[in-house]
């Protein structure tokens, strides 16, 4: 995969946020720890992705009793998706891990034999901390189409956990996101991604790969066609954050339709608005106004207003794009949209300097503090509590007039 080391590294933080299904809780609000509940959640889901995974492999082994290995590329593709039909012909070696050795042909037989002996030796890697060859075996794995791609998929998991996790296998996220550019690898992902039948985790991973591997045109018409049958709301969620990413006017484009469609879930559609904020798309902006002013949902209504006061914002400091129920900044009146520019006197420029400003003030005991807002344009001051604040937001950088 030809990709520069710092895209890499961007793509792997990427894939993190995604396994934590767009977690974004305000940092100056004790979101650690809800960060790093919501991770092992994420880490624990992996063991019941392995079942769910092995459940899908009488579905999924359907070949003919022999395949020609190393057949022409492109043959019997998904006209959809662009992935591999269920017996494709690919090219695999059965002696090694690395599938761009020589082409042999491998019966029905053999290609389980191969993949049995690849499953027994996941736990060898993890003793060892191979993580190369658990790298080539999920390559080749992906490759041992149609029964590998259950192994494959469990091998992924297994691999993204580690790497984000323990690290037994001493592998770096750049190599193990790298890896994931493998052509076999990348068709699976494309073929996993428009099937609700194979693990979320798994699909999740996909939404977040498939961006940085492929053509941007690619990514998009996979896309649609995953959010025309997906119901999972992580697996959504990661869909529409990467279209967001791709910064494209097809990608904007399906990114309003989806913001247009009422039966679609309000959660999405608010995050959908959070990603159209930086549109120059004369309707799609129309449309973020008028969903601000008489959406039937709230968090519609929020999320589109902290768009539009994102597209401009009239002071710099910290956007609210929400407020968690019975919190302090509920209380006392913050909503989406306010620019949250100083908190007990102290600047809140940045999320770092509020997690500061709230922290001293808890810190002082003071029982009532003063936190300043640009709303409207307007300069609001409001009284509350000190201590947990209970806001979501993001830095915002007022243009220069």
């Amino acid at each position: 995969m030809a990709k520069s080391l710092p895209v890499l590294m961007a793509f792997a933080s990427g894939a993190l946020l995604g396994l934590l299904a767009g977690a974004a809780i305000d940092p100056a609000d004790d979101g650690l720890g809800a960060v790093e509940a919501e991770r092992d959640r994420a880490l624990r889901q992996v063991a019941d992705a392995r079942d769910r995974i092995r459940s899908l492999e009488d579905g999924l082994r359907v070949a003919p009793a022999r395949t020609r290995v190393g057949a022409s590329a492109g043959s019997g593709r998904d006209a959809a998706t662009g992935a591999r039909g269920l017996a494709d012909p690919v090219s695999v070696d059965a002696g090694s891990a690395d599938p761009a050795t020589a082409p042999v042909e491998l019966s029905a037989a053999e290609r389980e034999s191969r993949i049995s002996d690849l499953r027994a030796k996941f736990p060898v890697w993890l003793d060892r901390g191979d993580g190369a060859a658990s790298v080539a075996a999920l390559r080749e794995l992906a490759a041992l189409v149609p029964e590998g791609r259950v192994a494959a998929m469990e091998l992924a998991l297994l691999i993204n956990a580690d790497v984000n996790g323990d690290g037994r296998l001493r592998l770096s996220d750049v190599q193990f996101y790298g890896g994931l550019g493998d052509p076999a690898v990348k068709s699976l992902m494309g073929w996993a991604l428009v099937r609700p039948e194979t693990p979320a985790q798994f699909r999740v991973m996909a939404a977040w790969s498939l961006p940085w591997v492929q053509e941007p045109g690619a990514t998009i018409v996979q896309f649609a066609g995953a959010l025309e049958r997906e119901t999972e709301t992580s697996v959504q969620s990661a869909l529409v954050a990467n279209l967001g990413r791709l910064k494209s006017a097809d990608a904007e484009r399906l990114l309003g339709e989806l913001f247009a469609d009422p039966g679609r879930d309000a959660a999405l559609r608010a995050q959908v608005a959070g990603e159209l904020a930086a549109t120059t798309d004369p309707g799609l902006v129309r449309a973020l106004e008028i969903a601000a002013e008489s959406d039937p949902a709230t968090s519609v209504r929020d999320a589109a207003r902290a768009a539009l006061v994102a597209r401009d914002p009239p002071a710099s400091g910290y956007l609210v794009t929400g407020t968690l129920p019975d919190s302090q900044a509920a209380a006392a009146g913050l909503r989406a949209g306010d620019v949250l520019v100083s908190y007990d006197g102290r600047d809140t420029r940045t999320a770092e300097a509020l997690r500061a400003a709230t922290g001293a003030a808890s810190a002082a005991e003071t029982e009532t503090v003063t936190v300043v807002v640009v709303r409207a344009g307007k300069r609001v001051s409001l009284q509350l509590r000190p201590g947990r604040l209970g806001v979501f937001g993001r830095a915002v950088e007022a243009s220069p007039k």
